[in-house]
């Protein structure tokens, strides 16, 4: 058997965080991976304008009510004789270094991010997804709240203007994982980006829209898609920024970013 994938996920413990850790768990049955659930929440906003004793006691609150928080949702999620195990971590302090340095402990081949929904969220916003873009060279999904992703049905994928299974296992595992045909997202139908492994694949042409993210977004409003791919080039990375901030905002599945390449 191969080595187990890492699935490292990052939340602000809102109310979108248990359908975020569902997804996440969901996709490490699907590719054979274990889940570590990581919450950073700046000191500030725990405990502003305190003495030392009462900011160190509001922290100390604040991490034990985090702490059973991540329990919680994590004894609705787990099943009992699964093979995938789920751990957390709560930290306090800077948002990026702490989010690096549990990147850079938990080695993850995905990470799982949740929507932003307000330019005020300074964790889950567009500022920490571009970080991860930056920073991070391997897959990223941004989970979506609408639809969950299923481990014991197969799952409904699309992909966005190509195909491409080279240098990403993980894609590899999920196509093998879903309803067939699988969807090619593309603004013209001369378009010719398929993978020759991959048969059964269904093309879907866009609507002409003002832009191609409006077009993306109301094909699968109306459709049954779980999980749409992009993927990333190297020498693309500030058009990839700019797409996935656009595209995932009001995406009603997730989206899975692949690894550079």
């Amino acid at each position: 058997m191969s080595e187990k994938h890492k699935i490292l996920v990052l939340s602000d413990l809102n109310s979108a965080t248990e359908a975020i850790v569902t997804n996440a768990t969901n996709l490490a049955r699907i590719i054979n991976a274990d889940v570590s659930l990581f919450c950073v929440k700046k000191a500030t906003e725990v405990a502003s304008k305190e003495s030392q004793l009462s900011a160190m006691r509001s922290i100390n609150q604040t991490f034990i009510a985090t702490d059973n928080s991540l329990k919680t949702i994590i004894n609705k999620v787990a099943i009992d004789d699964d093979d995938v195990h789920i751990k957390h971590n709560v930290a306090f302090g800077n948002l990026k270094e702490n989010v690096s340095k549990q990147i850079a402990a938990v080695k993850p081949s995905v990470i799982v991010l949740g929507k932003s929904k307000s330019k005020t969220m300074s964790f889950l916003g567009d500022k920490l997804t571009a970080f991860i873009l930056k920073e991070f060279d391997g897959t990223i999904m941004i989970s979506s709240e609408d639809k969950t992703l299923a481990a014991n049905d197969k799952l409904d994928i699309g992909f966005i203007d190509t195909i491409d299974l080279e240098n990403n296992r993980i894609k590899e595992q999920l196509v093998a994982f879903s309803k067939k045909p699988i969807k090619l997202l593309q603004k013209s139908a001369a378009s010719d980006s398929l993978n020759s492994k991959i048969s059964n694949i269904e093309k879907v042409v866009l609507t002409q829209k003002s832009n191609t993210v409006a077009s993306v977004n109301d094909y699968v409003s109306n459709s049954s898609l779980q999980l749409l791919f992009l993927n990333r080039n190297k020498n693309k990375t500030l058009e990839i920024n700019s797409k996935v901030s656009s595209i995932a905002k009001n995406l009603n599945c997730s989206l899975l970013i692949t690894n550079k390449v």
